[in-house]
């Protein structure tokens, strides 16, 4: 995965596509990726995106570089994790969490992601904020997506022609 910060974001139309293993930097001048676009809110340097998790609505920070995606432990409280991951963040070092296997919904596309909980003092400065969790890698691998800084948009498209949904809505996957 790659980390990228919102001040390289902003300048630019960022079109990601983790199957080609490619990154676009598009002018605003440029055309952009076709597919279903999204409003972008931000908060405080965070690109944030609605999503449905486990069937709760959930406003969710984009993280580039996240290879675990992360939700608020009320999330995941009562459920069986699949497993462990360790993971590094600055502020808290290493640490290991639970994680779980679970479907996600954006832009009425669904995808599959692993979500672990976040050491406490990382979760509550998301709460503080209204952030249900993190997005990263499985959103990225699960569709190309562009994101829009300056138009306060993100743009979601199918990776692959066999993806049943890209079938269901006639949508074409950028070549």
């Amino acid at each position: 995965t790659t980390l990228m910060g919102v001040d390289i974001l902003s300048q630019y139309r960022v079109v990601f596509d983790y199957e080609n293993e490619e990154i676009t930097f598009l002018t605003h001048d440029e055309a952009g990726l076709e597919g279903v676009e999204m409003a972008l809110p931000s908060l405080m340097g965070m690109i944030l995106v609605n999503m449905q998790i486990a069937g709760r609505q959930c406003l969710m920070a984009l993280d580039t570089g996240a290879p675990v995606s992360y939700l608020d432990d009320s999330i995941t409280r009562g459920m069986q994790p699949v497993g462990e991951k360790e993971d590094f963040h600055p502020m808290a070092g290493r640490y290991v969490t639970p994680v779980y296997e679970l479907e996600a919904e954006v832009g009425g596309k669904t995808f599959s992601a692993t979500f672990g909980n976040l050491p406490t003092v990382m979760a509550l400065q998301l709460k503080l904020l209204g952030v249900d969790g993190v997005i990263g890698y499985d959103f990225f691998k699960s569709f190309k997506v562009m994101i829009d800084v300056a138009g306060s948009k993100v743009v979601i498209s199918c990776v692959n022609y066999l993806d049943p949904q890209c079938l269901e809505s006639g949508q074409l996957p950028v070549e």
